[in-house]
């Protein structure tokens, strides 16, 4: 029979392996050497960036945009690669802003590596483009990372002063209470087991969860929080979603869409095709069947 251990550990390696699969999105272009798109940057090269740099999380510079338009940063999800994120990263070139990705490492790290990574990242990056409004856009576990990387940014002083639009499309924030399964499992045996470490944070007892909760961001920060409708992953109608929405201040969208669908979603629609304004929590009520317009 097999040892208690054993078994808590394929019950977290499955429990990751399936939660990969639904928060990856769409397979991207293949890889190139230059990132002149962000459609090269692929599972493959995104790897190849973390083996140089030791395994720790990159911003990746795209293209230079027209000064005073603005800086875009995106961030994949679990079980996703940076290329997944073109249609935000596109449509904000098109505006002329300055774009740039975050190439990290989604299966084998955890939060606080991730987190502490884009927080040193990110003080360079705004360093080179003083006074430059910041667009940042998350899908799913970026959004969890940001928000991390700013509360690090905060506890050194360092948190920008400038204007932050954040937009968290499909964020996990109130964590999921199946994953408490993976809290006893170490943290180096999580590193070894794909999406582990990262199921372990999104658990809703973790540590990382605890920190998501305490996070307060300054009012130069406006943040925004896309869902799907038909979401099959996360319950954004839940108690602990709309608390998180209510720490962070922020306007809250329903769209049409399931999970691995709401960037190209965020991306391809204009404000007007959701609703005017945002729509209240109605915790507990999952009757939502389409788009909600006004």
């Amino acid at each position: 029979m097999a040892r208690p251990w054993l078994r808590r550990t394929a019950t977290v390696a499955c429990m990751a392996l399936s939660m990969a699969g639904l928060l990856a999105g769409p397979v991207s272009a293949a890889a190139g050497e230059q990132f002149a798109q962000i459609e090269q940057l692929t599972e493959k090269a995104e790897k190849k960036i973390l083996k140089e740099s030791d395994g720790r999380g990159q911003i990746v510079r795209l293209k230079e945009g027209i000064p005073g338009r603005g800086i875009h940063l995106s961030i994949h999800g679990l079980g996703a690669h940076p290329g997944d994120m073109a249609p935000l990263t596109n449509r904000a070139e098109a505006r002329g802003q300055t774009t740039a990705t975050f190439a990290y490492n989604d299966f084998h790290g955890d939060q606080k590596q991730n987190a502490r990574s884009l927080a040193s990242e990110l003080k360079g990056w705004i360093a080179e483009h003083p006074g430059e409004k910041m667009t940042i856009e998350t899908h799913s576990l970026g959004g969890r990372t940001i928000l991390a990387a700013f509360h690090y940014l905060q506890e050194t002083g360092d948190m920008p002063k400038t204007a932050i639009q954040l937009n968290l499309i499909s964020p996990p924030l109130a964590g999921f209470g199946l994953l408490n399964l993976a809290l006893p499992l170490p943290i180096p045996v999580a590193k070894l087991i794909p999406g582990a470490a990262a199921a372990r944070d999104m658990a809703s007892g973790s540590g990382a969860q605890d920190l998501l909760e305490r996070v307060r961001l300054p009012d130069n920060v406006k943040t925004t929080i896309f869902y799907g409708d038909n979401d099959n992953l996360i319950d954004y109608t839940s108690k602990g979603a709309k608390k998180m929405a209510e720490n962070l201040n922020a306007q809250v969208y329903y769209l049409a869409g399931e999970h691995t669908t709401t960037v190209p979603s965020v991306a391809s629609q204009s404000f007007r095709d959701f609703s005017s304004e945002p729509l209240p929590y109605k915790p507990h009520e999952r009757d939502h069947h389409g788009p909600h317009h006004h």
